[in-house]
């Protein structure tokens, strides 16, 4: 046995006897449903996810420690966490148990695990989740109905009780879940010491939302109030993008269980300024007698800028498919509520873009991984279907599907956002509930830099969508490369065997011809102006040909 972990083992036991009784190891909390927007967050990772988010709470109420090795999580009669050999949990200690994700915070102090088998399946519609030992023992149950409540289930009175919504707990001050703390998100604590803390030591705003919530907690036994400085203590950012925010006191009363609330306002200029943030921190707290700052002293704030000058517009997009053939965006032959959803841009600048390594989100998750190789060319537009088989001929637009098998852009309103490897907001688009109306909505420039988003019927032609087609409410100004490429011969075209490119002499290769499908994955690449094409499948695909004068893309039909 490695020694250092050996000693740490003696030193744990003389610290903590343990038991194998596990009589007192409950279900203290269980958050199913997971609340949409960033608050569902509860991991804190920075993306809400229904899956991922989710957890199950234990807590030992012995004074010994608990040896959980081989204990289960079973949910809907599945083994969903099987403990590991080795874990213990201590006395009067919290355990969560989530979903997936990589868990950001200090939830009080609790050891914190992820689900053995990737998920924990925890259904808004009500299931059972038992808590048993690896010889079959029951320890714990649940059974839960209908939990479409956007928050926790929580034990009431703590650790005894029977569950509840968290959010119906007064001492919760409207927060949906508390993973590792009681529900006043502090941790177990049976002394008289002041506590105070923030109630999460970090966040995630857009700029353009103009204000983000700072929430500080505190448990005041005492019969004298509490005073709390708070201020600006470090970050990246331009405190005028905040307001020029100042120092503040925050005054707690006598013998109060209670929250506090600062508002931080943000900026929303037109300066691209990019990622920024903001550390704040309890600097002070005047208190009569003993405190304790508990788990969150200091509190990070990251703001997205949305202000960019990236080249790529959105111009279309289909949250509502309408019902029936005309539904059928994707041109599969079926209308699906979800496949048929789809995102449309535009490059309307004179240079290519390179969408490597770029995502698309909505408010909740990643929904698309865009393919390296994915450059879209002047006046070209890049379509994302959320599934199904692309089966229509989008001219030169590239086609993909998105890489989660869905875009899931909610009919009564949702957020697009477009960013790049380090998380930037290259493109940010909210709309609201006239996105359900079974019909895509569009996007029509009224000036060179200016437009507005309308529904499709509304732009003269009647039609309800229009992917892969520039619609004619208004022209897009785009600029043209300055490139001789119709000089480029590739023949024959359509092809069944040997295709031949041929390069005037002003252009020269300056690296490597990639073969490109509609799904943006490039099929191969080389330097040789001759291919051979019989182990291509049959369809649309592209030539993107690097050249001295810039990339060319040209079209091929494989017969």
């Amino acid at each position: 046995m490695n020694k250092p972990v050996y000693y740490l083992t003696c030193l744990f036991f003389l610290y903590f006897p343990f038991t194998d009784l596990h009589t007192q190891i409950i279900i203290n909390e269980i958050y199913a449903d997971v609340a949409v927007s960033l608050i569902g967050d509860a991991n804190g990772d920075g993306i809400r996810s229904a899956k991922e988010d989710e957890f199950i709470e234990l807590f030992n109420q012995d004074t010994v420690a608990a040896n959980l090795s081989g204990f289960q999580l079973i949910i809907d009669q599945t083994i969903k966490h099987e403990f590991a050999a080795g874990t213990f949990l201590p006395p009067k200690t919290f355990l969560v148990v989530f979903g997936g994700g990589i868990p950001n915070g200090l939830f009080g102090g609790s050891p914190v695990l992820l689900a053995s088998s990737g998920s924990l399946g925890l259904s808004n519609a009500g299931t059972s989740i038992l808590l048993q030992r690896n010889d079959g023992v029951l320890l714990d149950s649940l059974t839960y109905q209908d939990n479409n409540i956007d928050a926790s289930l929580v034990r009431t009175p703590e650790f005894i009780g029977s569950f509840i919504p968290h959010t119906e707990r007064p001492d919760a001050f409207g927060l949906p879940y508390s993973p590792g703390t009681l529900t006043n998100s502090f941790p177990f604590n049976n002394g008289d010491t002041t506590l105070i803390h923030f109630t999460v030591n970090r966040g995630i705003a857009i700029e353009s939302d103009g204000q983000i919530d700072l929430f500080l907690n505190l448990i005041n036994p005492k019969s004298a109030q509490v005073v709390v400085t708070v201020a600006l203590t470090g970050g990246t950012g331009d405190s005028m993008d905040i307001g020029n925010f100042t120092t503040q006191t925050v005054i707690f009363p006598v013998n109060s269980n209670s929250q506090r609330l600062l508002s931080i306002p943000i900026t929303n200029d037109v300066e691209i300024e990019g990622q920024e943030t903001f550390i704040f921190t309890i600097t002070d707290v005047n208190a009569s007698d003993s405190h304790q700052i508990s788990i969150n002293q200091s509190f990070e704030l990251t703001i997205f800028d949305d202000d960019n000058d990236f080249g790529l517009i959105l111009t279309e997009f289909l949250a509502d498919p309408p019902n029936g053939f005309i539904g059928d965006a994707n041109g599969d032959g079926e209308r699906n509520a979800s496949q048929d959803e789809f995102l449309e841009f535009l490059n309307n600048t004179a240079e290519a873009i390179d969408l490597s390594g770029m995502a698309i989100y909505d408010a909740d998750l990643l929904r698309h991984q865009i393919p390296d190789s994915t450059i879209i060319q002047p006046n070209q537009l890049f379509l994302v279907f959320g599934g199904g088989e692309i089966n229509r001929d989008f001219e030169h637009a590239i086609v993909q599907k998105a890489s989660s098998n869905r875009l899931s852009l909610a009919n009564i309103g949702d957020r697009i956002m477009l960013r790049d490897s380090l998380q930037n907001i290259l493109l940010l688009h909210d709309y609201g509930e006239e996105a359900n109306d079974n019909q895509s909505i569009v996007f029509c420039p009224i000036e060179e830099t200016a437009g507005d988003f309308i529904k499709h019927t509304t732009i003269g032609d009647g039609l309800s969508l229009s992917p892969g087609m520039l619609h004619d409410c208004m022209p897009f100004t785009v600029s043209i490369p300055a490139v001789d490429d119709f000089k480029i011969k590739i023949y024959p075209n359509p092809v069944k065997d040997n295709l031949k490119i041929e390069l005037p002499k002003t252009l020269a290769l300056t690296g490597q011809i990639e073969c490109i499908n509609r799904q943006g994955q490039t099929i191969f690449r080389g330097t040789s102006t001759f291919f051979n094409v019989p182990n291509l499948i049959k369809g649309v695909y592209f030539l993107k040909i690097p050249t001295n004068q810039g990339i060319i893309v040209k079209k091929v039909i494989v017969n």
